[in-house]
């Protein structure tokens, strides 16, 4: 707690609009007054935090092993929304050195392969999917496109379920092997897959985005099939039978998976009619529904349904009224080292539609505060507990020197700012 403290003094610096060594913000101005910009402030310390333990000067990267691409995505994902909150070009610079550094380790070929690193499962493609759009958007640089569908195409073939149309009617999340031990490829004898989940929702975000950017339309179809599987045995909106299972639940949000293969698990999606939602582990996950309201407004652009913005809406406005609102903070729960994958269109894509409850904005910001005031160490490391305590801690998995952990933490300040940029919230 001790090393926390000082997250305190900093935040209450930013609130009560002075600079973190306690000088007035109004000394350091011009003569023209300007609205203070508390959030982006906040977020400008945190990332710089952020890049002092974990960009290394010498290689000019970010620190990691380079076996996977989702460990610093998560790093660049936090720093394209730091550029949007901010127009500053130092963030795109670290997105462009990064992709020099990424080039030097993969090839299109072997940033694609499918069932081994850096795509050991389906979600690993679909972070290091996201990663390259980043790329590209940050850098224009249409390599990062090209190995974008590479990524997708190997990823739908391999963990595709197209023995069910329309097809994929699902990905499966990998392959086991008969005991459920050990990942297998998918024609190894007695693989069996595992459960099909929205941690498939990168990809499916990532192709929509591709085709967008591209004008290539051979992945849309198969991405329009994979969302419909998905809002139909995943979106809790009705009663729906799965096998001998009959399920009733209204809150618009997101089981976390479904299972067809496990004889040990129930067939359907895992959880029932109400929802287990704690932090450090739950059936759905904050992520994902952010992510599949996202990819509900992109589909009904590309569509020009509607159905599919009013879906969004709805998962949005479900968000305060669940126990995803932890006291006016919003609760990481299923994934630490993910939750804030998709916060940057949560805030540009999703709270911006007419309609949805401005609750949403003010537990961005208020998410924001309190990880600046009780998250923060004295030496600028982040914990995965945005309201305190130690549950993620205390599980054992996550550790706030870790750098996913680190970098989405770190995402739902920068998300903050961003939604302060655009006059959402103001400090």
């Amino acid at each position: 707690m001790f090393k926390r403290m000082s997250a305190l003094l900093l935040t209450a610096a930013f609130l009560c609009g002075c600079t973190a060594a306690g000088g007035s913000r109004e000394e350091e101005s011009t003569a023209t007054a300007a609205v203070p910009m508390i959030y982006r402030d906040m977020a400008v310390q945190a990332t710089a935090d952020l890049l002092s333990h974990f960009w290394n000067t010498h290689q000019n990267r970010i620190t990691n092993n380079y076996t996977m691409v989702w460990e610093f995505g998560m790093m660049v994902f936090e720093l394209e929304t730091m550029y949007d909150a901010t127009g500053d070009e130092q963030y795109k610079n670290y997105i462009a050195t990064q992709w020099v550094a990424m080039q030097r380790v993969w090839n299109q070929d072997t940033i694609s392969v499918p069932g081994r690193s850096p795509n050991d499962a389906n979600d690993d493609a679909a972070w290091n999917a996201m990663t390259l759009m980043a790329v590209w958007r940050m850098t224009g640089d249409t390599k990062a496109l090209q190995w974008v569908y590479q990524v997708i195409r190997r990823a739908y073939d391999y963990w595709g379920d197209y023995d069910r149309t329309p097809s994929p009617a699902g990905l499966y999340y990998d392959y086991r092997d008969s005991a459920g031990q050990n990942r297998v490829d998918p024609n190894a004898p007695g693989a069996v897959p595992g459960d099909k989940s929205f941690y498939a929702a990168g990809l499916l975000l990532s192709a929509l985005e591709y085709t967008q950017a591209s004008g290539d339309n051979s992945l849309l179809q198969e991405s329009l099939n994979l969302h419909a599987w998905m809002e139909t045995n995943l979106r809790r909106d009705g009663v729906k039978t799965f096998g001998d299972r009959t399920l009733t639940a209204n809150d618009d949000l997101y089981y976390i998976g479904f299972n067809e293969s496990n004889p040990a698990k129930p067939y359907g999606p895992l959880g029932g009619n109400v929802l287990g939602i704690t932090e450090a582990g739950s059936d759905s996950g904050l992520f994902g529904n952010m992510a599949m309201a996202a990819i509900n407004v992109l589909v009904s652009q590309i569509t020009g349904d509607d159905t599919w913005r009013q879906h969004a809406v709805e998962t949005a406005n479900a968000i305060p009224v669940s126990l995803y609102n932890n006291h006016g903070v919003l609760l990481n729960d299923r994934d630490a080292w993910v939750e804030a994958a998709f916060v940057r269109y949560w805030v540009t894509d999703v709270l911006t539609l007419p309609g949805v409850d401005p609750e949403n904005l003010s537990l961005i910001a208020d998410t924001a505060q309190s990880i600046m005031t009780v998250a923060r160490t004295s030496d600028g490391y982040y914990y995965a507990e945005w309201s305190g305590g130690n549950g993620w801690e205390r599980k054992g998995q996550t550790n706030h020197t870790q750098l996913m952990t680190n970098a989405n933490t770190v995402h739902m300040v920068a998300a903050a700012a961003l939604a302060e940029s655009m006059g959402l919230i103001q400090g």
